[in-house]
């Protein structure tokens, strides 16, 4: 399928160097009547090509129109036919050799269609060319116009989507993360308490085993444990025992000096049967003189 659309006109142009030109009528005339497809046909791409690229068509012949050079595309599959009456290709560059011949022409402003099998054009090798843009957002129609508008706003709201689902997702993780958290605080909490009971227990049970064996009275229980249960933090104490410096954690230095006290005997002094033959007075005597 053949084409004609205008790919340049005659005036003041910045190419993409950023070199500053004025293109005549001359010029444009001289573009046309250089142009020989059987020396170098050139083709129709897509965006800017500085290398290999695939050729959507072909620049069968040139002609001008006023200001206004024209190309004849050759070629051009039916879906980028669609594509550009759709106005999804609003601005054309042409590329031209340093002595004025048409390089390439190139289609600006979307995505090239999905079509398959086009053929290479190698662009290797020849560094001396210029493209020169060329818009014709004036001959917009009002139904472009509006196409436009609403690929924009399908792309704002999948855009817009993207970033809900993300935040949402963000929002699960920090959710996630938080209760975590308060699990393992929980649990912590938990086992420190575990560990608190267990150990007043052991600190229970370590009295009583004084009380038995005569090493503390039942009514030093409540300090003692208040004291070991103080002293619980750690701290070392550094003392001379036997000769030697010894190193020893304050609780169990505690416990230690409860039980190298001398026994009270009290207990078994109570726990005489009664009716015992033995004279009772002598016991009683011991006992008034430990007080």
């Amino acid at each position: 399928m053949s084409v004609w659309t205008a790919i340049f006109r005659a005036g003041t142009h910045t190419d993409s160097a950023g070199q500053t030109r004025a293109w005549t009528i001359a010029d444009l005339d001289r573009a046309v009547a250089s142009y020989d497809p059987a020396r170098h046909q050139a083709p129709l791409v897509i965006g800017h090509p500085r290398a290999d690229a695939p050729a959507w068509g072909w620049v069968g012949q040139l002609r001008r129109e006023g200001d206004r050079l024209l190309a004849r595309l050759d070629d051009v599959p039916e879906e980028l036919k669609q594509a550009v009456t759709a106005g999804r290709y609003r601005h054309k560059s042409a590329a031209f050799y340093g002595d004025g011949g048409l390089r390439h022409v190139g289609l600006l402003g979307a995505a090239p269609p999905a079509v398959k099998g086009l053929g290479p054009v190698e662009f290797g090798g020849d560094d001396d060319w210029q493209e020169w843009a060329f818009g014709e957002g004036a001959e917009q129609t009002t139904e472009e116009t509006m196409n436009e508008l609403e690929e924009m706003k399908a792309r704002l709201a999948q855009l817009e989507a993207k970033a809900q689902a993300a935040e949402s997702k963000a929002a699960q993780a920090e959710a996630a993360a938080a209760q975590a958290e308060k699990d393992r605080r929980a649990a912590e909490a938990a086992h420190a308490e575990a560990q608190q009971k267990q150990a007043a227990k052991d600190r229970e049970a370590r009295f009583n085993e004084l009380v038995a064996g005569g090493k503390c009275l039942p009514g030093e229980k409540d300090a003692a444990l208040a004291i070991a249960a103080a002293l619980e933090a750690g701290v070392e104490l550094c003392f001379a025992e036997g000769g030697a410096v010894v190193r020893r954690p304050a609780e169990e230095a505690f416990w230690s000096l409860l039980a190298s006290r001398p026994g009270s005997g009290l207990l078994g002094e109570f726990a005489q049967a009664p009716g015992s033959t033995e004279s009772q007075a002598a016991p009683r005597a011991d006992f008034a003189a430990k007080f």
